[in-house]
């Protein structure tokens, strides 16, 4: 990924990295995406001696939560002893949306605000989640969305994703 002065980046840290007992965990609030052309998930993954954890993502149409639901294959593989202690990276596409629709009236794709939800099973397990909003969405003469894509230049990037949504 470039960035140069006509990016738009922000960094929200959805769930800090904390030990947390057995139980369901969501961030504290809605993240607006609104003029952002790409999401990249970052789960850390810290210890996890006997219990799992479980990560998706899940969208809504408004910061209240509005007709939240899980995103279509955007949730990490789960966390155990035999993975823990590693760094997970999803990205999820992003175009632009009217409140209240998905993107492009396409039920795959997230509505423009996000969220973290995580289970922990079993027994505690240390990890967070922080989201990187990629931007700008730059529509062209066509109207049509032009987005970058991150893959370059760095080939085959794209396969390291735990989930990869376009």
């Amino acid at each position: 990924m470039q960035l140069n002065s006509q990016t738009n980046l922000q960094v929200v840290e959805a769930l800090p990295t904390i030990s947390r007992a057995a139980g369901t965990y969501t961030s504290a609030s809605y993240l607006d995406t609104t003029g952002f052309s790409e999401a990249i998930v970052i789960l850390t993954a810290g210890t996890h001696t006997t219990g799992t954890t479980d990560v998706k993502i899940r969208s809504a149409t408004d910061s209240s939560g509005t007709g939240v639901a899980d995103v279509p294959g955007a949730s990490f593989t789960q966390i155990t002893s035999a993975n823990d202690e590693k760094l997970f990276i999803g990205r999820i596409k992003l175009t632009p949306v009217t409140a209240g629709t998905n993107q492009a009236g396409n039920t795959s794709k997230p509505n423009a605000f996000l969220q973290v939800s995580s289970t922990v099973a079993t027994a505690a397990g240390i990890y967070g989640v922080t989201i990187l909003l990629v931007g700008p969405v730059t529509p062209n003469a066509m109207g049509t969305t032009l987005s970058r894509d991150l893959a370059s230049p760095t080939p085959n990037l794209a396969t390291s994703y735990a989930f990869n949504i376009d």
